[in-house]
């Protein structure tokens, strides 16, 4: 199967799980699921970043909104099943990745296939990042900083 047609896969997949994975993070704020699939099954962590982003560097850090704490690609991860984070995340990554390496953008233009291939990796950062946010919001008390003994319990204690 082509590059394209595993990514358009890809999106299927989210597009067609985004209810089911939101809710169960919803019910459960530790849900373990696939974030793109919704399977519970062979679940291993999913890099937000890529690690290649960073040089595998532990050392560089960036904020999101959710709790504005510094952190690491390594320390930020979602679940995701084997298939979905080795055969279609892992492929895209892997591909854009040799893309960026191959290509100086001083001398040379992206062609059209690996620019649409970016946007793709770009919306699905976002919705990592999305549900990284929908994760984190709940393990947190509402106008308070993020507190990490409190992460763990259960939402409901805090309605």
């Amino acid at each position: 199967m082509s590059i394209q047609l595993k990514l358009v896969h890809l999106r299927k997949k989210i597009r067609a799980n985004k209810k089911k994975v939101t809710d169960a993070i919803s019910a459960n704020h530790s849900a373990e699921i696939c974030i793109i699939c919704g399977s519970h099954e062979q679940l291993t962590k999913e890099h937000v970043i890529p690690q290649w982003v960073y040089n595998r560097c532990t050392k560089r850090t960036f904020e999101t909104t959710t709790n504005g704490i510094s952190q690491t690609y390594n320390k930020t991860t979602l679940p995701a099943c084997k298939d979905c984070n080795s055969n279609l995340l892992g492929l895209l990554e892997r591909h854009l990745k040799h893309e960026f390496e191959r290509i100086d953008v001083r001398h040379q233009e992206y062609s059209q296939e690996t620019l649409e291939l970016v946007i793709l990796w770009l919306e699905t950062l976002e919705y990592k990042f999305q549900i990284l946010d929908l994760r984190r919001n709940f393990n947190k008390i509402k106008g308070t900083d993020y507190i990490p003994h409190i992460g763990k319990m259960p939402i409901s204690m805090f309605l």
